[in-house]
């Protein structure tokens, strides 16, 4: 969809006014569905109850009612409007249901990521969910890369990965209108970084993978947004907003989560 990703290059605050006003309109849900473990169900008033799936959007007022049968490590995770999570982790004994609040106000510019993020989230879940199956996550980071004359400079990305010889690859997250796949081999030394020669990369949204052969945990994926450097300082300074949000989850958050929601976030800022 080349038409949308144009405005979403152009005018990304204009794409968060868009999602935000559509929710709007339908009643604003007030989150989504970041984690889910046992049939839960979803109770609306005056809805019928629907089960609970992962990347789901909630209404206000709604009750997320736990599963009849429990098992342990029974929870629902959801990420409201704003951020913020709200959860629920069911003891062996009883377990009471979830209830939504009935509105979840949006003022700062970080919260109105939030919101955007959630919706993205809800609305196409295919677009993340699963981007980060393969491989090591521990040492590969999610986040925004300068693209100058000399290369793609991979500082903050892969910080904690261990020094070798990398095959990489950057993979369009939209394909259709988009720059094709790049791959290139790269040498990575966390104690003297250099900007990476990637011939054709352009300014955009990509997830990044690859490893070192032979070097154990060196195994990756990343969502990267690749920005020249005029600019790219305001959208690291956002996304890292968007991970402070992500910290206040909780050390408990599930990783997948967590890399879903700041890949969206990395997207409204496309």
């Amino acid at each position: 969809m080349p038409t949308r990703r144009r405005l979403r290059f152009a005018l990304p605050a204009a794409l968060v006014a868009v999602l935000l006003a559509a929710d709007a309109a339908r009643g604003q849900d007030v989150g989504y569905v970041a984690e889910v473990t046992g049939a839960w169900t979803l109770r609306t008033p005056g809805g019928a109850a629907v089960p609970v799936r992962r990347v789901m959007a909630v209404p206000p007022r709604g009750v997320l009612v736990p599963p009849r049968v429990r098992a342990p490590g029974d929870r629902v995770r959801v990420v409201m409007r704003d951020g913020r999570p709200m959860e629920r982790v069911c003891p062996p004994d009883r377990c009471a249901p979830l209830v939504l609040p009935p509105r979840v106000r949006v003022s700062t510019p970080a919260q109105r990521l939030a919101a955007g993020a959630g919706r993205l989230l809800a609305r196409e879940p295919r677009r993340f969910v699963s981007l980060f199956s393969r491989g090591s996550v521990a040492a590969w980071r999610d986040g925004v890369a300068v693209l100058n004359a000399d290369g793609v400079r991979l500082d903050s990305l892969l910080t904690a990965a261990p020094p070798g010889r990398y095959a990489l690859i950057f993979r369009p997250l939209d394909s259709a209108g988009g720059p094709a796949a790049a791959l290139v081999e790269a040498a990575w030394d966390p104690a003297a970084p250099a900007p990476v020669p990637v011939p054709g990369l352009r300014p955009g949204l990509y997830v990044m993978e690859g490893h070192a052969p032979g070097v154990p945990g060196s195994a990756g994926t990343a969502c990267v947004l690749v920005r020249p450097t005029e600019g790219a300082a305001a959208d690291q300074d956002r996304f890292a907003q968007a991970q402070r949000l992500v910290r206040g989850w909780g050390a408990d958050a599930a990783t997948n989560a967590a890399r879903e929601f700041l890949c969206a976030s990395l997207d409204l800022l496309a």
